[in-house]
């Protein structure tokens, strides 16, 4: 199996897809299966001659050498996009499995046959829900987005979705600023009536490029106003939270759809996972911080300790408590669920019960759905 990686090791969104797709892989499915993993490192290098440098030397690594791979993991657009033109001449019309597509379409496998995936949408409507239910005293939303193609498409989409909150408060965009401009922009937001909406500020209109650490230490250096993310690799460089795309969610997600190909299914017979992977998840530091109950958070809310632990606050009551065995709940061999004991909805599963039940999306669908023994 190949994985072939969008970014660069050392790259926190791409490590946690990894880290994903790794965990899938190790599930007790009786499999040997040798893992080759190859990193195009097109943030670094976005050019057109650099891919084809990345093409001619898989060529030479793998096609020249006769290896033939049973299956390719494409994580993010910039890999599949790279298969769709080259996989062939690469690798053969061998099934493919793609994640962290940012709001997939049929169009981006338009002519590509033996092919399903994972779709990655961020939850921007959710999130400024819940920046509301937390703060409504917020009378300005400053939206920040830069100036890369992706971050182009999230400022486009965020103007669509705020139409239905007008009246909430006043939205101001922050979008394609040179640093020093949003810097200045947001130390004058008063940070009492302020929230900062970051949706990714990773390119200056000039062509500088941030890093995650440095884009977000820009932000939170200037304003102590809370900030609201799409994205669960953010809470811990001091961002409140929202609900967010899990790059680690969506690895375990393609790895899953993997393993069903590899154990017989098509790819083809198997429909693309439309609905992303996302939760609501919190920094309990900055809910600590502005003063933010457990009891105000949504149902089956994941927050993160400062030690970099995730916590499941349970649904049950107003009392919401701490469910601190949640990575042993994850990492346990025997098929298990989170149930919401009202309505039956599954809450969450761990991979073994994704396994069990074939459903790599199990989490938001009905235990009667899956059940049909009586209660």
């Amino acid at each position: 199996m190949l994985l072939l990686h969008s970014y660069h090791e050392g790259y926190e969104w791409t490590d946690s897809i990894h880290q994903g797709v790794l965990k899938s892989l190790r599930s007790p499915s009786g499999m040997d299966i040798r893992l080759y993993v190859e990193y195009l490192d097109t943030m670094r290098n976005p050019g057109e001659g650099h891919k084809e440098a990345m093409a001619a030397l898989l060529r030479s690594k793998y096609t020249d050498r006769g290896v033939a791979f049973d299956l390719v993991i494409c994580t993010d657009d910039d890999a599949l996009v790279f298969v769709r033109r080259r996989g062939e001449a690469l690798f053969g019309d061998v099934p493919k499995v793609f994640c962290g597509i940012n709001d997939f379409t049929p169009g981006h496998i338009a002519g590509m046959t033996n092919i399903t995936g994972v779709n990655e949408a961020k939850s921007i409507r959710e999130t400024l829900e819940i920046l509301f239910d937390l703060f409504p005293q917020v009378r300005t939303v400053a939206v920040v987005t830069g100036s890369r193609l992706a971050e182009r498409r999230n400022h486009e989409q965020a103007q669509e979705i705020t139409r239905s909150f007008r009246g909430k408060a006043k939205f101001d965009w922050y979008n394609e600023l040179e640093p020093a401009d949003l810097v200045k922009r947001l130390s004058e937001l008063d940070p009492g009536t302020s929230v900062i909406f970051y949706l990714n500020y990773f390119l200056s209109p000039s062509g500088e490029a941030f890093s995650i650490g440095d884009s977000m230490k820009l932000i939170t250096e200037a304003t102590e106003a809370p900030l609201f993310v799409t994205a669960d690799f953010l809470l811990s460089r001091g961002a409140m939270g929202g609900k967010v795309v899990s790059g680690h969610s969506q690895g375990e997600e393609a790895a899953s759809l993997a393993l069903r190909i590899l154990s017989g299914e098509r790819a083809d017979d198997i429909p693309v996972v439309m609905e992303s992977p996302n939760r609501y998840m919190f920094s309990q530091a900055a809910l600590e911080r502005y003063g933010i109950s457990l009891q105000a958070l949504p149902p089956a809310s994941l927050l993160v300790a400062p030690d970099g632990s995730t916590v499941f606050a349970d649904w049950e009551g107003a009392s919401k408590k701490f469910f601190s065995g949640y990575d042993v709940f994850m990492k346990n061999v025997t098929p298990m669920l989170l149930i919401d004991p009202d309505s039956g909805a599954i809450v969450d599963a761990n991979q073994a019960a994704r396994t069990f039940y074939g459903y790599p999306g199990l989490q938001g669908m009905n235990i009667r759905q899956i059940n049909m023994l009586p209660p």
